[in-house]
Formats: C-alpha cells, sequence, structure tokens
C-alpha cells in the first residue's frame, strides 16, 4: 500500500505549522524565540523538521522563518518533501484568522478547500470491520482475514523516542500513540470503556486495512464491537465514547510502512463476547454452550433453536489468575502481568504445567456449574485460552466438550458475519 500524501493538511502539524507562521506577524512576538512561541500558542513543536527553513535563518522582526511551500511528510530517516498548494496555507491561514482551534481546522478545512477551488479527489470506500479490544490482546477481523496484537499504548510527544515501535497519529491530538510495545504495560481498569481505547481501535482498523493491502485516501468504516457480558449495561456509554469523534485522519507506522488515511466511522454494533460466536458453532442441533476463556472473565452462553436461554459471566477466572499463581510463584519484583508472557515466549520464564492443569480443571468445574454439561449437546470451548492449554500439551476434549476452530477469533469473525448480514457491500467498494 503507497503512502497517501492528500490529507497532510488536515495533521496538527501542518496547522500547526501555519500557526507559527500567522503569529510571527503579531507585532507582540517581535524579538521571542520559537520555544515561547510554541509553548504560548500551544503549537505542536514538531514542525521544527515539518518544514524547511527560509534561506534567511530569521525574518526583519528577529523570529525564526519556516518555509510553508515545503511539508516533512516523512517521520523517519530522510525527509520527503511535498510542495504545498499556496491556497491551502492561504484558507489555513483566513481559519486560524476567524478564531477556529486546530481540532476545528483539521475538521473543517477539507470543506473550506473544495469551495475554494481546491482539487480534492480522493479514492474512497467502505469496509466492515470488526473489533475487540481486549485485556490482554486486541483482535480484528476483515474480509477473511484475522489479526491480532498485544493491547499496550502509551503516549510519546517526541518522535525521536519512538524507536522502531508501531504508532498512530491521531489528526486533532499531539504526540503519538505507540501500540503493542511489549515493554509496556497493561492498562488497569475494571471496564473497557473507561480504558483509553479510541487510539487503539483506530490503530486497529489502520492495520486492518494494512493487512487487507487497501489502498485508498478515504475509508467509512462499519464496525462491530466486542463488550463482556457483565459490561453490557454499558454498551450505549461506549458507542457513545466511539462516537464523540468519529472521524479521524490517521497518520500511522506498522510494520515500517507509513500511511495516512481519514477514518469516519459511520455505524458501530455492540456483541457480547461469546454471544458472537455463535454463528461459527458447528452443530446447531439441540442445547449447545459456548465457554469463552478470555484474560479477565468467561462468558457462558445457553442456545437452543436459535434461541439464546442463559447468558452469564463468571468473574476473575481468566488466563489472569494463572498468570497471577506463576508470578507469585517466580516470586521476582522484576515480573509481573504485563511482562509474563513476553519472558516466557523469550525462554526467561517457563510455563508451570501443574498450575496451569489447576487452573483448567478450576476453569471446567466453574463452567459446569453454569452449563451442566451433561444437558448439552455440545459444550463449545473457546478464546485465548484454548491457545494457552494447546501450547502446553493439555487437550481437554472429551465426549461432548469441544474446542472450537480457531478459538483466538471466533469472536470477531462471528461479530463480523452479523455486520456483513446487516451492512451489504458491493463488490469492488
Amino acid at each position: 500500500m503507497g503512502r497517501n500524501k492528500n490529507f497532510y493538511f488536515q495533521n496538527r502539524y501542518f496547522i500547526s505549522g501555519v500557526r507559527f507562521s500567522t503569529v510571527l506577524e503579531k507585532t507582540e512576538n517581535m524579538g521571542k524565540t520559537a520555544i515561547s512561541i510554541t509553548k504560548e500558542y500551544g503549537i505542536d513543536s514538531n514542525i521544527s523538521w515539518r518544514f524547511k527553513k527560509l534561506d534567511k535563518d530569521k525574518n526583519e522582526k528577529g523570529n525564526l522563518q519556516i518555509d510553508l511551500s515545503q511539508v516533512n511528510i516523512n517521520t523517519t530517516t530522510e525527509p520527503v518533501w511535498m510542495n504545498v498548494d499556496d491556497k491551502i496555507i492561504h484558507i489555513a491561514k483566513q481559519m486560524i484568522d476567524e478564531g477556529l482551534s486546530d481540532e476545528e481546522i483539521s475538521s473543517k478545512i477539507y470543506s473550506r478547500l473544495k469551495e475554494g477551488g481546491v482539487n480534492m479527489e480522493n479514492k474512497k470506500i467502505i469496509k466492515n470491520i470488526s473489533a475487540d479490544i481486549g485485556n490482554n490482546y486486541a483482535k480484528g477481523s476483515i474480509d477473511d482475514k484475522v489479526l491480532s496484537f498485544v493491547n499496550k499504548v502509551r503516549k510519546e510527544r517526541q518522535v525521536n523516542k519512538l524507536a522502531d515501535n508501531d504508532y498512530i497519529q491521531l489528526s486533532d491530538e499531539q504526540g503519538y500513540y505507540v501500540i503493542a510495545n511489549d515493554d509496556d504495560k497493561f492498562e488497569e481498569s475494571q471496564s473497557k470503556k473507561d480504558k483509553n481505547f479510541i487510539p487503539t481501535l483506530y490503530y486497529l482498523i489502520c492495520r486492518a486495512l494494512f493487512l487487507d493491502e487497501i489502498d485508498a485516501d478515504e475509508v467509512d468504516v462499519n464496525l462491530s464491537m466486542l463488550t463482556p457480558i457483565n459490561q453490557a449495561n454499558e454498551t450505549q456509554e461506549y458507542i457513545n465514547k466511539i462516537k464523540e469523534k468519529d472521524s479521524y485522519m490517521c497518520s500511522y507506522r506498522i510494520n515500517n510502512n507509513e500511511n495516512t488515511v481519514i477514518i469516519n466511522i459511520k455505524n458501530v454494533e455492540m456483541f457480547l463476547e461469546g454471544v458472537a460466536s455463535l454463528p461459527l458453532i458447528e452443530n446447531h442441533v439441540g442445547m449447545q454452550s459456548i465457554c469463552d476463556v478470555g484474560s479477565k472473565t468467561i462468558n457462558v452462553i445457553k442456545a437452543r433453536k436459535n434461541r439464546i436461554l442463559t447468558v452469564d459471566t463468571i468473574d476473575d477466572l481468566g488466563t489472569f489468575e494463572y498468570y497471577d499463581k506463576l508470578i507469585n510463584k517466580i516470586d521476582n519484583r522484576t515480573v509481573n502481568i504485563s511482562n509474563i508472557q513476553q519472558l516466557i515466549e523469550d525462554g526467561i520464564c517457563s510455563h508451570d504445567k501443574s498450575l496451569l492443569k489447576e487452573y483448567l480443571k478450576k476453569v471446567l468445574s466453574e463452567t459446569n456449574k453454569v452449563v451442566k454439561f451433561d444437558t448439552c449437546v455440545n459444550v463449545n470451548f473457546t478464546g485465548g485460552a484454548m491457545e494457552l492449554f494447546k501450547s502446553q500439551g493439555l487437550n481437554f476434549e472429551k465426549g461432548n466438550i469441544k474446542v472450537m476452530e480457531d478459538p483466538v477469533f471466533t469472536n470477531v469473525r462471528g461479530s463480523k458475519k452479523f455486520l456483513d448480514t446487516k451492512y451489504k457491500i458491493a463488490a469492488g467498494e
């Protein structure tokens, strides 16, 4: 997928550059340093490398002058300079003079430029994307593809601190959100909606488009999201948080590939974890149950004749319970819930099969209390814990107890089926 260069003008760094140039023209700023001006007016300091300096280092008022006619759209290695249409600079200055904030300019400048006669042709498509921002991993589905990454996020103000990490920059915010860095920590929160999930969600959407090799300037997204059963009453709050600002210009880096795309979330559908996996059950005859074992909870569903009969949650029995006990046994202050899986992967720490067997036995015992295995045609287990058990050779399938195919992704695949049924997209869009 090629680098998108059409919408740099909606990015905060470009608007900040125009604002910086504009305030230099004010008499009261004569003699002030660039640092003092950027702090006083809340201007993105990245303009120092985003724009070329004029051949003459200082203007007649004694201030550093930048050349708005050329903007650097690359964040790493050598600059990639792009010429800027004078009309874009002029209209951006007009909007600043009108007293509009950076966010207001970002959201309105596209239409103002069209009105001003600037050629704004762009390639726009529609996509259905399913997302599950889990406590441990974020997962997604687009078309017939799936993706997963560690759900860790931190914010950096300076580009030189990004290292080789993937990141996303949202159009109306300063700084960069580093995503899926193994050395970061999980965000602690009892409720998914209370987490800072917006940057992760937009990164997931961008990563899905990248995975699907989508080459578009702008994408309208029909989105499905997953929520735990015990947080079902917070569904509308979740949707409201997404819809507070449902359009961003996203500049991102994924696997050393940089791109910019406008994401518009048009529709949001919420699905309960576990319930979303129902379309993927192989056998729908008789009483069927799903036990979705996540990182913090187990979602339990019973259904018969396409009717959901039981929807329940077993709290505090996700895989973090096993990892907490493993950490206590290791007894090392540097080992915690945020780094234990990476340390195991690197061979520094090891799984404890006896502890894992004990955890599995508890999972089966507690889910049986809710489901009553002997009343079901099939008990279908799914969720990331299935891969954990499999990695240690713990196969508990027996009789009517089954493990669903590709258990990590049944929720996003299932909710995507629901989404595709409701929002049909014509071929080629």
